[in-house]
């Protein structure tokens, strides 16, 4: 699939390496990067309702059972790391947002979801991720500053993207694959 970013792939390899070639090894990968979808929502939820906490329990159980978790469990799908990448980000604006002020790890933390959100899907990732910080910026404009650190952030991002993998594919891959790139 040379159309498609490598992150997929690379996960597969390392669990049939951890743990052999077999079904299991990929339907643990999806159950982990499943885990790590609920805790993000978990936060996410904790950020926009922090009183509640029954509901920062509860919510993100109730919207991932809303995306067909046990199909997820047959076939592994790049999504999975897409929505990763979105949650993670959006977690980070949402974050940002609410207290006024971007931290270091946030930076680093958006520059991890835009690199693994490029590496899964490529630039799919932007329309989930730009969208909503485009319009943090529009409507909240007293923290334009803070939401331009974070679009800094991004372009770091994608520029480890387009180093770490782009421009390596399109030297080693030739003229059809550049192509089709």
């Amino acid at each position: 699939y040379p159309d498609k970013p490598p992150i997929l792939f690379w996960a597969m390899n390392a669990a049939w390496r951890l743990l052999g070639v077999n079904v299991f090894s990929i339907q643990l990968l999806t159950g982990g990067l499943i885990a790590i979808w609920i805790v993000l929502l978990r936060q996410t939820y904790k950020v926009v309702f922090p009183q509640d906490t029954l509901g920062s329990l509860l919510f993100p159980f109730l919207f991932v059972s809303l995306y067909q978790l046990w199909s997820e469990f047959y076939l592994l799908r790049v999504d999975l790391f897409l929505v990763i990448a979105v949650s993670l980000y959006n977690l980070i604006v949402l974050s940002a947002s609410k207290n006024k002020c971007v931290n270091l790890l946030s930076l680093l933390g958006a520059i991890v979801a835009t690199t693994l959100g490029v590496f899964s899907k490529g630039p799919i990732f932007f329309v989930f991720s730009l969208l909503p910080l485009i319009l943090f910026t529009v409507f909240d404009r007293k923290s334009v500053f803070l939401y331009l650190k974070i679009m800094l952030s991004t372009l770091i991002g994608t520029l480890l993207f387009l180093g770490g993998w782009v421009l390596p594919a399109c030297l080693n891959g030739g003229e059809e694959f550049t192509k089709q790139i």
